[in-house]
C-alpha cells in the first residue's frame, strides 16, 4: 500500500513539473547603493570608464545632453558626467556641432514588501559577533581590547551596509549617438532610500524634445570595441 502512495505521489509530482517547471532562481548579485554626493560622483566616473574602455580611437568631443530641468539628479550628474569626461582627456563641447551627444536618463521602482530574509540574517552576522564576543572574553590588556575593536569596527560597518537593503532602485542609461547612428549604450542598477526617489523624476513628459541645440548635428566617426556592456 505504501508502496502505490509513493509511486502516486512521484507521479503526482511528475505530472506538475510538466505543466509548471521550477524555477530557477537568479545567483546572488551586488550592486551600489546611492545616497550621496560623492556617490553620483562615482557613478558618472564609473560610467565614463566604461564608456572609455570600449574606444579605439582619439577621445571624440562630447556634448552632454541636459536632462529635464527640474530633476535634481540630472542638474547635479551632467556637471559630474563633464568633469569625469575632462579627467580622461575628452574634449567636452558646449554645443552639439562636430560633437557626439551622450544622453543620460532614469528609470525609478519601487517594490512591494516581500517577507525576503537579508544577507546577515543568515549565520554572517551572528558568526561573526560570536566570534568577536569570544576573542573580547580572553583580552587580557586594555591596549589589546582597544586593537581588537578598532580591528571590528570596519567589519560591522560592512555588515550594517549589507544589511541596509531598500524597496527602491534607479536604473541609468546612457547613450552615445549622432543623428543617425548609436553609438554605444550602457546601463547601471543602483538602491537609493525609498525618500531619495523625487530626486530622479520629472513632470515633463517623455516625449518632449530637450533643448539640446539649434545647429544641427554632424555625424562624427567613433569606432567602438567589443560590444556595449550592460
Amino acid at each position: 500500500m505504501q508502496t502505490r502512495l509513493l509511486v502516486a505521489a512521484i507521479a503526482s509530482i511528475a505530472v506538475a513539473g510538466c505543466s509548471a517547471p521550477l524555477v530557477r532562481p537568479n545567483p546572488p548579485t551586488m550592486q551600489y547603493r546611492v545616497g550621496h554626493a560623492v556617490d553620483w560622483q562615482a557613478l558618472a566616473d564609473r560610467s565614463v570608464s566604461r564608456f572609455a574602455a570600449t574606444l579605439h580611437t582619439t577621445p571624440p568631443s562630447v556634448f552632454v545632453a541636459p536632462g529635464p530641468a527640474d530633476m535634481p539628479f540630472a542638474r547635479a550628474f551632467r556637471k559630474d558626467l563633464e568633469a569625469a569626461l575632462m579627467r580622461r582627456g575628452y574634449p567636452v563641447s558646449e554645443t552639439a556641432e562636430n560633437a557626439v551627444l551622450l544622453n543620460f536618463d532614469v528609470q525609478t521602482y519601487l517594490y512591494g514588501a516581500r517577507n525576503e530574509k537579508r544577507l546577515v540574517q543568515y549565520a554572517t552576522f551572528w558568526t561573526t559577533l560570536g566570534a568577536i564576543g569570544t576573542q573580547l572574553r580572553h583580552i587580557s590588556s586594555y591596549d589589546t581590547g582597544v586593537a581588537v575593536g578598532a580591528a571590528a569596527g570596519p567589519l560591522f560597518d560592512i555588515l550594517q551596509s549589507i544589511n541596509d537593503t531598500t524597496p527602491a532602485e534607479v536604473t541609468l542609461t546612457l547613450t552615445v549617438t549622432d543623428r543617425t547612428r548609436l553609438h554605444y549604450t550602457d546601463a547601471e542598477n543602483f538602491y537609493v532610500q525609498p525618500n531619495d526617489l523625487p530626486l530622479y523624476w520629472t513632470n515633463v513628459p517623455d516625449s518632449a524634445p530637450q533643448p539640446i541645440s539649434t545647429t544641427e548635428l554632424t555625424t562624427v566617426s567613433l569606432p567602438v570595441v567589443g560590444a556595449a556592456r550592460r
